[in-house]
């Protein structure tokens, strides 16, 4: 369910920061930080709420951000199809291949940063 809701979420923050014409790098700049900063809210959710091990909280994390490039895809699929723009397939791998090129990373990610925090937790403890 958590997964579901932060894919939203990274859907809202790709269309959201891909708005303004202007300053188009600084946006994109800005897209990048906001989700950097909700994947690590994710991944300390996934450790420290769920209670997950660092591999589960990973698996969970890039479930999200796959999540959100599925989303992302998609959106740009029906937008094109909207626009009347001519369908390939390479829209049709862009559903596949999005989500498991940011889900590989994510994971890597996840997996760091829920090894570093149950290190940080047993030497708090």
């Amino acid at each position: 369910m958590i997964a579901l809701v932060v894919g939203i979420a990274y859907v809202i923050i790709g269309r959201l920061f891909a708005v303004p014409t202007t300053h188009v790098q600084a946006w994109r700049l800005a897209a990048w930080i906001v989700s950097a900063m909700v994947l690590a809210a994710h991944v300390i959710y996934a450790h420290r709420r769920m209670r997950l091990l660092a591999a589960r909280a990973a698996f969970q994390v890039a479930a999200g951000v796959a999540t959100g490039g599925f989303g992302l895809a998609l959106y740009a699929m029906v937008l094109d199809v909207m626009r009347g723009t001519p369908r390939t397939g390479s829209w049709l791998l862009a559903l596949v291949l999005w989500p498991v090129l940011l889900g590989i990373p994510a994971f890597i990610l996840g997996y760091i940063g829920a090894t570093l925090l149950s290190r940080y937790d047993r030497g708090a403890a």
